[in-house]
């Protein structure tokens, strides 16, 4: 049965990914501040809507991919808020990392193969909440 062992190490993978472009946007030395209150909640909130929508859609690859584009491009402002945290250096706190990698996790295990699929692929790697330019 190698194909589950494969699998396995792709979705793995695919969840490191995911996890550490929204981790690493806001991981900077331990003295940076953190992420101010309401986006904090504007963030998590927004998050937590797109993890139970991909969530929902199952091993639907379309349907996952055209929710993650619509959840994103709904969420300008909730973005744009987390460039300018990770510009000016400002962290997320522990227990909101915690939360968001155990989301993602829940995320990406709900998904099955639509990893592999190029739409899906192509919404993640819209899921950068660096500072912008700096691709």
């Amino acid at each position: 049965m190698p194909r589950p062992i494969v699998y396995r190490g792709r979705m793995k993978l695919a969840l490191s990914s995911l996890v550490a472009v929204v981790i690493a946007a806001f991981a900077v030395p331990a003295r940076a501040d953190t992420v101010s209150h309401a986006d904090l909640d504007r963030f998590v909130q927004w998050w937590d809507h797109l993890v139970d929508r991909v969530v929902a859609d199952g091993h639907a690859c379309p349907k996952i991919a055209g929710d993650m584009n619509s959840a994103i491009d709904g969420a300008k402002d909730i973005i744009d808020a987390a460039h300018r945290a990770a510009a000016d250096h400002k962290t997320l706190p522990p227990d909101v990392q915690k939360h968001v990698m155990d989301s993602a996790m829940r995320m990406v295990q709900s998904m099955g193969d639509c990893m592999r699929d190029k739409a899906v692929q192509a919404s993640f790697q819209r899921l950068d909440f660096g500072p912008k330019g700096h691709h």
